[in-house]
């Protein structure tokens, strides 16, 4: 397996350089392939059982005080969908140790993203497994709030900056790509999160674990994962979304039921989406709100 291309690579710093030299040495195992942790350790990739391994001593410098993380364990999760096809959900560590040690390798993981280095994402092939998988991942972005960082397996750019122009529809896939593409689910997760808060948009409850991110414009009908085509709704209320039982107008943002329901029966508690600070894309509520059942 190669690294993904990025311009760190091309620049080769001396610490692109040593984790180039370090993967090599392992041999360049693809992400099927089951390594030794003791294989990680030998050749500078890993540091022990902790979540998130920092070489202090190679990357600790005046620019980077925290140092630049190398690698991160993923331990079991209660979030299913934490990991996708292109890449992950990963949540900041929460320990015993003092709450600078936490803070002081959350930063070292943002240093990954300054430095335009990637870190080695690990996990295990089987809950409690004595070997493990490892592949190249980038750090996207991070969202303090909810304490939580996406990893991208593919060399994309930073989320931050300008959003783009909105398309609430992405080119038409053959059922078989648009099945990959659902696997993608963790991105949209993270993207729609961080835009809207941590709670359903339409009845409030803030329990991460009942949280969905649901798409206005269906992935069926060739909708974007682009975060402005979703709202955060708890599930129950993301399966009345899907079932056409509500929809929202698209310029009042009013919540509107179906015929046969209403706000009370549906628990709409808020009515409106007015309270979110940033708002779902108009031509995506457009697009959703022409085919609500009159």
């Amino acid at each position: 397996m190669t690294l993904p291309i990025s311009s760190a690579w091309t620049r080769s710093s001396t610490e692109a350089r040593r984790r180039w030299d370090a993967w090599n040495r392992l041999g360049c195992p693809d992400p099927g392939t089951e390594v030794k942790p003791g294989d990680l350790r030998r050749v500078g990739l890993y540091g022990g059982a902790q979540g998130i391994w920092v070489d202090k001593q190679k990357t600790v410098s005046d620019s980077f005080s925290d140092g630049i993380a190398v690698s991160v364990l993923h331990t079991d999760s209660a979030y299913p969908d934490e990991i996708s096809e292109g890449g992950t959900r990963y949540h900041y560590p929460k320990t015993d140790r003092p709450d600078s040690r936490d803070a002081g390798e959350v930063g070292a993981v943002k240093n990954c993203q300054k430095s335009s280095l990637p870190l080695l994402f690990i996990t295990r092939p089987t809950p409690g497994s004595a070997s493990r998988l490892c592949r190249w991942a980038w750090v996207e972005d991070w969202n303090d709030t909810v304490q939580e960082f996406y990893l991208s397996f593919d060399a994309r750019p930073a989320l931050s900056g300008r959003e783009p122009a909105f398309d609430p529809t992405e080119a038409r896939k053959s059922r078989r790509a648009l099945a990959k593409v659902r696997s993608g689910q963790s991105r949209f997760r993270f993207l729609v999160e961080k835009r809207y808060g941590a709670e359903c948009a339409v009845c409030g409850i803030g329990i991460r674990a009942m949280l969905q991110a649901a798409h206005i414009v269906a992935k069926e009908f060739n909708g974007t994962d682009d975060p402005r085509n979703g709202l955060m709704l708890c599930a129950n209320h993301h399966a009345a979304f899907d079932a056409m039982l509500f929809s929202v107008e698209p310029d009042s943002l009013e919540l509107v039921p179906c015929a046969g329901e209403s706000v009370s029966s549906l628990v709409l508690l808020r009515g409106t989406l007015q309270h979110l600070r940033l708002k779902p894309a108009i031509e995506a509520l457009r697009i959703r709100y022409a085919a609500h059942p009159a």
